[in-house]
């Protein structure tokens, strides 16, 4: 056996070992997508046989609407204020105002 004989034997085995590791890393990607879409679909189940599940899941999503709501409304005048700033002095101005503090 030539020195040759053995590094391109070498090569070959780290060719397969990378085709192998890479056939493994695909079939685990297949099973965790399809561990996702198993879990998506029993959340589902439960929401369909637990009517109770689905009421607290609605009042859950129009608190979180409301809460946003509420947010955006509390921020609306900070918002205006920071506008109008980079409106007259454009985003130094903006810097400025931060650095300096409000006066």
């Amino acid at each position: 056996m030539d020195l040759e004989e053995l590094f391109d034997q070498n090569k070959r085995n780290r060719k397969q070992a990378y085709d192998q590791n890479y056939r493994n890393n695909d079939e685990e990607k297949s099973h965790s997508e399809h561990d996702q879409n198993n879990m998506l679909q029993n959340i589902l189940n439960k929401l369909k046989e637990n009517p109770r599940l689905k009421v607290w899941l609605i009042i859950a999503a129009i608190v979180v609407v409301i809460l946003i709501v509420i947010a955006a409304i509390l921020l609306f005048p900070f918002l205006v204020k920071i506008f109008n700033i980079i409106s007259e002095k454009g985003f130094k101005g903006l810097i400025d105002a931060i650095w300096s503090g409000s006066k």
